[in-house]
Order: structure tokens, then C-alpha cells, then sequence
């Protein structure tokens, strides 16, 4: 004789062999984590500011590619959530942050104590940069940073490097994107562009022998990427960071590489006082621990 089961036990089997997948084709099993109270993050989807013309870290709007993308899918599969991308610029980072138009901003987003005390928490750093500067790869003049003393620096607006004081300030420019800046740089109307030196990287990746990265870590600072979100979601923070965690064990190395191919062969290990890319450009556990989530 058959036995009838409950329809409550049924129902609970069928949950239980369930999985719920990403548009990027993450398939993530039930039993993820529980959703906080309150939280904005862990509802049907999660939406992540992205950059789609940040060559190397997320390029295309419909199907963005780059390393930051693949660090949101993790994210996403994680929280067992599916991804929405939303584009954005440079400028609208917090805004589009504090309004709720999105949960996560992964775009080149430094992490700042500016930023922190306008509202806006990190997770991270996923992945740590000096600065340097972005020159015409035939350009032979520019060794030391001197050279710029009567040149003109292109610098974005609304990032870490716009306060930078180099060059003939009559042929500076300050656009409102990196991207507006190497146009500029290509067509002759400025000699240099101030900003990371991992996403200048991208850009000598994205215009093979037209530009080239000079001069790191001479002036500037170090740089830190985080996730950003909204401030006073320190639970919800606080797992994003284990998801970062996570892919710097598992999947930063081959990612960085496969996406960033310029910056790992210029860091091959052959100077053992650096050692290779992942030395340089990879976020460390001790920072980690001590950046994130800081808006207890």
C-alpha cells in the first residue's frame, strides 16, 4: 500500500532540489544565505553598477565582460541572487548608491574615508594600484615626471586622481572619463593621462602599440577597489566581503590574467624585490579585514 505523503513534506522536497541561476549561466543551490531583515540586498535580483567602458574591468552594456563582471557574477552566485547590470559613469557612483538605484557599484571604485563619511561603506579591496601615467607609445620624452613640467595631464572628475598637480595648468584637461581622456591623448591634445595604473594597463591592453603605461608609483597614491553600497547595511557588507575573500583564494589570479594580460606580462616576476602581478595588483587578506565594512 502506498503511503500518502503530507503536501507541506512535498513541498519541502520540491524547494529543497531546486537551484536558481544567474543570466550569466551561475547555477547557485537552495539553502544559500538567509535573507537580513531589512536588507536591500538579498531580495529577487541584485543590482550592480558597472562601468561599461572600462577596458580590462567591464566593457558592453547588454553583456558586459571584465574583471570586475566576473567578480559580481561570484558575488551574485554567492548570495544565490540573479544579476542585473546596470551602466553607469564614474560621477554617478554614490548617487546611483544612496538613491537605491542599485545595491553594488563595482566600477574602479576606490575606497576612500571621503566616500565613507558621504554615506557610502566598502567591501574589499578586491584588487590594490599605484598610480601612473598613460603616454603616446612613440612618445620618448616623458622618463621622469619632471618632463611634464611643460605638457599637458588629462585627469577624471569625481576620482582619486583629479587632484593631481602636474603639468602646464593651461594645458591640463579634466574630463568625465578615463575614456575622454586617452581620445584626448590619441589625438594629440594632451601628452599625458593621470590615473591607476591597473586600468591604464587596460587601456594599453585595449589600443596595442598606439599607448603606454610610464612612470608607477611616482607620484600619487596607492589605491584600494572595493565594493561599494550603501552605508548601515553592515551584515549584508560584511558577506559580500566573505564573497571576496573567496575569488582572492580560488579565481583572482586566473581572471586578472585573462582580463588584464598587459599588467600580468609587465609584472612576470623578474624583479624579485616585486615579484609578480598577483604581488602587485592583488587585494590583500590583511587589508581585507582591516577595510571593510566599516559603517558598524
Amino acid at each position: 500500500m502506498k503511503t500518502a505523503w503530507p503536501k507541506v513534506l512535498v513541498a519541502t522536497v520540491l524547494l529543497a532540489g531546486c537551484a536558481s541561476g544567474t543570466p550569466d549561466g551561475h547555477r547557485t543551490s537552495a539553502g544559500g544565505p538567509e535573507p537580513t531583515p531589512g536588507s536591500t540586498l538579498f531580495r529577487d535580483r541584485l543590482v550592480v553598477g558597472v562601468l561599461n567602458d572600462g577596458p580590462g574591468f567591464s566593457v558592453g552594456s547588454k553583456d558586459p565582460t571584465g574583471f570586475e563582471i566576473e567578480l559580481a557574477k561570484d558575488i551574485a552566485a554567492d548570495l544565490n541572487l540573479k544579476i542585473v547590470y546596470r551602466s553607469l559613469d564614474s560621477k554617478d557612483r554614490d548617487d546611483l548608491l544612496k538613491d537605491g538605484t542599485v545595491q553594488l557599484v563595482i566600477a574602479i571604485y576606490s575606497i576612500t574615508d571621503e566616500r565613507r563619511a558621504d554615506g557610502i561603506d566598502f567591501a574589499g579591496p578586491y584588487l590594490q594600484t599605484p598610480q601612473a601615467f598613460l603616454v603616446r607609445d612613440g612618445d620618448k620624452k616623458i622618463k621622469t615626471v619632471k618632463d611634464l613640467a611643460d605638457k599637458g595631464v588629462c585627469t577624471v572628475a569625481e576620482t582619486t586622481g583629479a587632484p593631481v598637480d602636474v603639468g602646464e595648468k593651461e594645458k591640463n584637461a579634466v574630463k568625465t572619463s578615463s575614456n575622454e581622456c586617452v581620445r584626448l591623448l590619441m589625438s594629440n591634445s594632451v601628452d599625458a593621462v593621470f590615473d591607476d595604473q591597473a586600468a591604464l594597463y587596460g587601456f594599453e591592453d585595449a589600443h596595442p602599440g598606439k599607448v603606454k603605461v610610464v612612470l608607477p608609483g611616482t607620484i600619487g597614491k596607492e589605491q584600494y577597489y572595493g565594493v561599494g553600497l550603501k552605508a548601515g547595511q553592515n551584515s549584508d557588507c560584511e558577506r559580500i566581503k566573505e564573497s571576496i575573500r573567496k575569488f582572492l583564494k580560488s579565481r583572482w589570479r586566473s581572471v586578472f590574467r585573462d582580463y588584464l594580460p598587459v599588467a600580468a606580462h609587465a609584472y612576470r616576476g623578474g624583479d624579485t624585490a616585486i615579484g609578480d602581478f598577483e604581488n602587485v595588483f592583488k587585494g590583500r587578506e590583511s587589508d581585507l579585514d582591516d577595510k571593510s565594512c566599516k559603517d558598524a
